[in-house]
C-alpha cells in the first residue's frame, strides 16, 4: 500500500508517493490542501498544486488530476464505446463521475448504472471537480448506486451492452483488502460476463507498473483470457502517474476496440503478452 507525505522541499511544499519500483519517490509542489478527512472507507484528500491543478488522493495513492484525467478517462471508456455502441452501461467505481461523463457524451447511451462504495468521494468530488464534472449528474441517463459491486452486481438481473470497471488497482501478493482481490479474481469476472448482452464486452483500468511490473499485469491478463475469447491490453501514459497506465478490453466478440491515434488518444498503444 502506497505511503504519502506532504514535506517542505528546497522552500516548497511537496506531496511526495511512492513510485512503482522500491526505495523510489516522486513529489508535486503543492499550493493548499483544500480538503483531508477519513471517510467510512478510506482518508480522502484534495490537493491544489502548481503542475496539475486539483488532485484526488484515496488513501494515499493519487486517482486523478484535473490537468490530465481526460487522457485516462479517455482511454478507458472510448475504445469499447466506439467498438460496441452500447444502450445500456455498468460502471463499477468511478465515484469520481469521470468515466460517467465520458460514456454520457454519446447520444446512444440510454441508462448508465454506476456502483461506489464510498458517497464521500460522489460528495467530494462535486465539490471540488464540479468544472470537470460538468453537472453529469443530473443526466437522467444516470443512476448512481451506492454499495458493493460484487452484492450489487451478484443480485441483478440486468443485462448490460458494456460494464467498465474502474476500481482499485489490484497487486500481485499485495493485501489491501480481500474484498478487492474478489473483484479482479476469475469468478467475479465470469460473473461480469453472465450480466453482458450477448454483444457485450468489459472494460478493466488495471494500474501502472508497465515497465516496472508486467508480471503483475500478465497475471490480470491471463485472467481474462480463462473466461472470454478476445481480450486486448493497451495503455496510455499519465503525466500525473509517471507511468503507463494499462486497460484491458474482454469481449466474445472477433471485434477488436478502436485505438486511434489522434490528438485526444495520442498515447493509446496496445500491450503484448
Amino acid at each position: 500500500m502506497f505511503r504519502s507525505m506532504i514535506r517542505r522541499i528546497e522552500g516548497g511544499t511537496y506531496y511526495l508517493e511512492h513510485f512503482v519500483v522500491k526505495r523510489a519517490f516522486y513529489g508535486i509542489e503543492i499550493k493548499k490542501v483544500l480538503y483531508d478527512a477519513k471517510s467510512k472507507y478510506q482518508r480522502i484528500t484534495v490537493l491544489d498544486t502548481y503542475s496539475f491543478g486539483r488532485v484526488l488522493v484515496l488513501d494515499g495513492s493519487i486517482q486523478l488530476t484535473s490537468s490530465d484525467e481526460q487522457l485516462f478517462h479517455s482511454s478507458l471508456v472510448d475504445p469499447a464505446m466506439k467498438s460496441l455502441k452500447p444502450r445500456k452501461v455498468l460502471i463499477l467505481g468511478g465515484g469520481d463521475l469521470m468515466a460517467a461523463r465520458e460514456v454520457l457524451k454519446y447520444d446512444f447511451v440510454e441508462k448508465v448504472d454506476l456502483v461506489e462504495l464510498d458517497e464521500k468521494v460522489l460528495e467530494v468530488s462535486k465539490k471540488f471537480f464540479k468544472k470537470k464534472i460538468k453537472n453529469v449528474e443530473k443526466d437522467e441517463r444516470l443512476n448512481i448506486i451506492i454499495g458493493d459491486a460484487l452484492k450489487q452486481v451478484a443480485k441483478t438481473k440486468e443485462k448490460f451492452d458494456l460494464i467498465i470497471s474502474d476500481l482499485t488497482d489490484w497487486k500481485v501478493g499485495e493485501e489491501r483488502g480481500k474484498q478487492v482481490n474478489r473483484l479482479y479474481g476469475v469468478k467475479f469476472i465470469k460473473l461480469l460476463k453472465s450480466k453482458l448482452s450477448r454483444t457485450g464486452g468489459l472494460v478493466y483500468q488495471s494500474g501502472g507498473g508497465l515497465m516496472f511490473d508486467k508480471k503483475n499485469l500478465e497475471v490480470i491478463f491471463r485472467k481474462f483470457q480463462r473466461v472470454f475469447s478476445t481480450v486486448v491490453s493497451y495503455f496510455t501514459f499519465i503525466p500525473s502517474f509517471l507511468d503507463a497506465w494499462v486497460f484491458f478490453y474482454a469481449t466474445d466478440l472477433k471485434k477488436r476496440p478502436v485505438l486511434e491515434n489522434d490528438l485526444s488518444n495520442l498515447y493509446q498503444v496496445e500491450v503484448k503478452f
